[in-house]
């Protein structure tokens, strides 16, 4: 289930929605790690006409080496290698008349890329130690955190494969643009934890909870937050999840902490300042020398900090 109000969730969304009923176009899902790219291509899948006649066939190619990414996506005659045992039908065969999914394409070998790019064009597949081509019909949705363009510039991704299977372009939004969205898509989550963890009593989260989960950077995006409302429903032995049930690694959004990491260094250069100002009973040059930088860089630091070196002085009341 695709959750979102967003405008740019609901853009997304309408261009799902006609490339699905096209039935037949490439569609490439781009986004980060854990924003629901399969979720989407089985939407796609299954608000086509395809998905009456045929099954979604999903492959992840970044978990394959290229001897196997080869075997799988198009299969293999028995006898074709050591361990062939078996004829085996690929992924393109078995998705007749549906779509086949082709997940982290990004990192698919030269090799496959090739290979798939003829079967893209002329809809036809030959299985490894094979003499004759077998007729596929089906669409072909593909899913890459990578950016392919720049792939492309790399010679790490083959340009006319690019252009074939980049008909339609989706890109799904990682968590952090779409923080209104984030309590819709808790209670949803909320909902599917229960119902794997029926002995659970939790019905809710709390607002001081929701606040926390809306101000979060989510890095691992839809993936990390049903993570975190499982951990919740786990820990909590009430009826409302709380803060208190929450991972403690949360840590607040990337410009606080660069913030309170800056503000947090300034407060160590002040206190290092002072306390060689103490040591140097308030001269400035010694100050300096003490703490390995030049009288410019001291002076500067006690400017910004309104540090008044006479507050240190036992006797002189100048700046040396």
């Amino acid at each position: 289930m695709i959750i979102g109000k967003t405008r740019a969730m609901l853009d997304l969304m309408a261009i799902a929605t006609k490339a699905a009923e096209q039935g037949n176009c490439s569609v490439v899902i781009t986004g980060e790690t854990g924003t629901g790219k399969e979720l989407l291509a089985e939407y796609i899948h299954t608000r086509s006409p395809r998905g009456k006649t045929g099954p979604l066939v999903a492959i992840n190619c970044s978990a394959l080496n290229q001897h196997l990414i080869e075997s799988e996506l198009f299969g293999h005659e028995r006898g074709a290698f050591t361990g062939a045992f078996a004829a085996h039908p690929g992924v393109f065969e078995q998705a007749y008349a549906g779509t086949v999914f082709l997940d982290e394409i990004g990192e698919m070998s030269e090799a496959a890329q090739a290979k798939l790019l003829r079967v893209a064009e002329k809809r036809l597949v030959r299985r490894i130690g094979a003499t004759k081509e077998i007729p596929i019909d089906v669409r072909i949705v593909c899913a890459t955190n990578a950016n392919l363009e720049e792939l492309v510039q790399l010679k790490r991704f083959r340009q006319d494969l690019f252009y074939r299977l980049n008909v339609v372009s989706v890109r799904l939004p990682p968590l952090r643009e779409r923080r209104e969205d984030i309590d819709s898509i808790t209670d949803h989550l909320l909902g599917q934890v229960k119902r794997e963890n029926p002995s659970s009593i939790v019905t809710s989260i709390s607002s001081e909870a929701r606040t926390k989960l809306r101000q979060y950077s989510w890095p691992g995006n839809i993936r990390e937050l049903r993570n975190v409302v499982e951990r919740m429903v786990i820990a909590c032995e009430g009826t409302e999840a709380g803060v208190a049930d929450m991972p403690l690694l949360m840590e607040p959004p990337p410009a606080l902490i660069k913030n309170d990491l800056k503000a947090a260094t300034r407060q160590i250069k002040a206190n290092q300042v002072r306390e060689a100002l103490i040591q140097a009973k308030g001269n400035v040059s010694k100050a300096a020398r003490s703490l390995g930088m030049n009288r410019t860089s001291l002076v500067r630091i006690m400017v910004s900090n309104e540090i008044n070196p006479d507050d240190f002085r036992s006797t002189s009341r100048t700046i040396n």
